[in-house]
This record gives structure tokens, sequence and C-alpha cells, in this order.
């Protein structure tokens, strides 16, 4: 018979195991979505936001923004909704930022909506206020590769039908990106347990 120490010891380790296994999953799951390019027309082109340089686009940023011009001359939608809110070291809001940088391509303003989210469940909340009173479903979601999972397990969680668009230039490389899939991997994995919105909810309160 077995002391209740060695019990608790194989419990912990098969615990572990499982854990590990899960993660490394999640970790596969999460970079094939991040090479998976789903080239579906939908209602509007949505550009999830990241850093602003002052007033000027991150080469991240602009990157998703000429992915989304592309994809927008291309006719999969006649509308482009930018997203993200102000940070600490930026002199204006990353939609803001993003708008004026696509007017600067020739897309009219009348064809730009901003979404002023200051993280990816609150955008997609804030893009669900906007979409549902004009019944805009279908969303075709562009960021960067390790960023498409979550982004699709969100918008889907608001009742989003999202095609998925990962930048084909992102500034990212080498460690950078390998440390970014780890990172969203780990997002993912708990996303997928707790929920995204708890989890949300938990970086609020830890940060």
């Amino acid at each position: 018979m077995l002391f209740p120490i060695k019990i608790i010891k194989r419990v912990v380790f098969s615990l572990i195991t499982i854990l590990i296994i899960y993660y490394g999953i999640t970790v596969g799951q999460v970079v094939a979505q991040g090479h998976t390019e789903q080239y579906n027309s939908a209602q509007a082109i949505v550009v999830m936001g990241t850093q602003v340089n002052g007033t000027t686009p991150s080469p991240d940023l602009a990157a998703r923004l000429n992915h989304a011009y592309i994809l927008y001359r291309s006719g999969l939608s006649n509308l482009i909704i930018v997203t993200g809110g102000q940070g600490k070291l930026e002199d204006v809001s990353e939609a803001q930022a993003s708008a004026t940088f696509l007017e600067g391509l020739g897309i009219p303003s009348s064809k730009i909506v901003m979404i002023l989210g200051d993280d990816t469940w609150q955008t997609f909340s804030l893009l669900y206020g906007y979409a549902k009173p004009r019944n805009i479903t279908n969303i075709l979601i562009v960021s960067d590769p390790f960023h498409m999972d979550r982004c699709g397990a969100m918008a889907t969680d608001f009742g989003f039908t999202p095609y998925l668009s990962p930048t084909q230039h992102s500034p990212y490389g080498g460690s950078q990106v390998f440390w970014a899939y780890l990172k969203e991997s780990a997002e993912v994995a708990v996303g997928r347990v707790t929920g995204y919105g708890f989890l949300n909810w938990l970086h609020q309160e830890i940060l």
C-alpha cells in the first residue's frame, strides 16, 4: 500500500503532465491558426490596435494597416474598423493614428470607424455595441499571426462570425515571435478553461 505522500506525488506528477500536454497542444493550435488565411468577404474589416509612436503607427501597426488596405482594395469589405485606445506614451489613440494612416492611403473617412478599446476583450465588447444595431455579424480580423487564435475566440464569444487574416509582413521576427507565441498560447490555454471575460477581469485586477 502506498503511503499518502507517494499518492500525492503521483497525482501532482500526473496533473503536471496533463498541463504540459494541454499547453503543448494549444501552442500547436495557436501557431497553426496564425498561418491560416481566411480570405473571405465580410461586412467589416477589423484592425486590432497596437503601439503608436507619438502620432505615427509603429511598424507593427503599419503592417496591419497595410494588410487591411490590401483587403479593402481587393473588395472584401467596404468598411474598415480601426481599434485601440491611447497608451501612456502615445499622443493620440491607436484608432486615431490608424484612421489617419488609412486616409493617407486614399481610403475615405466615411469608410473608417474608430473603436477605442484598451485591450482585446474591451475592443470586442465596444465593437459589439457598435455592430449589433447595424446588424454587422461577420468580420474579417487583421492582426499579427500569434494574436489570431485569441481574437477569433473572443469575437465568437460576442456572437460574431470571424474570419482571420494575419499580417504577412509583421516586423516581429526571431525570438520575438517565439516568445509572443508562447505568451499568447498561455492566455489561450487559460481563457479556454476560465472564459476570456474572466481572464480579462483577472488581468485588470492584477495590473
